[in-house]
């Protein structure tokens, strides 16, 4: 009988572990970068509730790398000078060379308040 209930207790650890979620992957169900509202609001009470916790300050950190990020598309004639990332070739239909490639630019103000929560 003590057997049984000790496996009883045992699998339902097991099934509450494998089936919670944790605070990291609730916030990045939540995120979205045209409506950060909700996620946001998460982490507010996420931090009322666990202020250390070093997960809850990645999330802060990867929100506003995020946010800061917005790249632009590019099909141009020529590569700009000095390009040294990933892009594809192709014809256009006069049958000229053409490039795509994209282009990365951060926010400086959102970059450092991402950096405020690394330190």
């Amino acid at each position: 009988m003590k057997k049984k209930f000790a496996f009883a207790v045992l699998f339902l650890f097991v099934i509450n572990v494998l089936l919670a979620e944790s605070n990291s992957e609730k916030f990045w169900k939540l995120w979205n970068k045209e409506n950060e509202g909700p996620a946001t609001e998460f982490l507010k009470e996420w931090e009322k509730k666990n202020k250390k916790d070093p997960e809850l300050y990645v999330c802060y950190f990867n929100m506003y790398i995020t946010k800061a990020s917005k790249e632009q598309m590019y099909v141009e004639s020529f590569l700009p000078p000095n390009f040294n990332g990933q892009y594809m070739e192709g014809q256009n239909e006069n049958g000229d060379k053409i490039y795509i490639y994209s282009i990365t630019d951060y926010d400086d103000d959102l970059c450092k308040k991402a950096f405020e929560y690394d330190e």
